[in-house]
């Protein structure tokens, strides 16, 4: 590994990486649950040109029992499979990817490349696109209705916390949560946490407005 890339995780390598040939990061390990039960993980699910990627990131050779794994994480949440390694355990795991149509990216040929400049400037404008998509909300669309949800979800541990403490279950959550996303009041949903991410921000900003509306009425 190029000695200018020590103290970056091997994540953030794949992902600049992927950023480089033009992939957007969607979700960061991704659980797949059915009949809510978690079933899968996956460490990155991304979009290129329209299409939806299931990817996993390997910081040794890539396997057989690698490839199988990336396929059928792909399959369960309609993805196509791609994986990123540091090249093939051997020539039996090569073709499987042939086989099953999985995507391949070779690690080692960015990190030969690549600068600590030129990781810092990807990694830069990755946090940038991440604040862009934080702060996106239309906070005019957020009714009183809305805020006692965005509330809970401010201060709730997990998904299941949330729709507990909302006296309701979690696929009528899921269908507010869609909601807010169609009407812009959220529009940074990928994971639970982003979702009290920005919860917290809108909330304690309309906190905020309503306590400088009240000293300054």
């Amino acid at each position: 590994m190029n000695p200018s890339l020590k103290g970056y995780s091997l994540e953030e390598i794949a992902e600049n990486f992927l950023v480089s040939r033009g992939y957007e990061i969607l979700e960061r390990r991704k659980t797949v649950v059915k009949n809510n039960t978690p079933i899968a993980e996956i460490d990155i699910v991304a979009k290129k040109d329209n299409e939806l990627y299931a990817i996993e990131v390997k910081s040794g050779r890539i396997s057989i029992t690698d490839i199988r794994q990336t396929y059928t994480n792909a399959v369960l949440v309609n993805a196509k499979p791609l994986i990123i390694g540091r090249g093939f355990s051997d020539k039996a795991s090569e073709e499987t990817a042939k086989i099953l149509n999985v995507e391949v990216l070779i690690l080692d040929e960015y990190l030969s490349f690549i600068s600590l400049e030129e990781l810092s400037a990807s990694v830069d404008q990755s946090f940038i696109n991440i604040l862009s998509n934080i702060f996106s909300f239309d906070i005019t669309r957020v009714n009183s209705k809305d805020l006692e949800v965005i509330k809970v979800l401010a201060m709730s541990k997990n998904f299941s916390d949330a729709a507990e403490k909302l006296n309701m279950s979690k696929r009528e959550l899921s269908n507010i949560i869609k909601d807010f996303r169609n009407r812009r009041v959220l529009t940074y949903t990928r994971t639970f946490n982003t979702i009290r991410l920005q919860a917290n921000i809108i909330y304690n900003m309309l906190s905020l407005y309503r306590l400088l509306k009240n000293n300054l009425g």
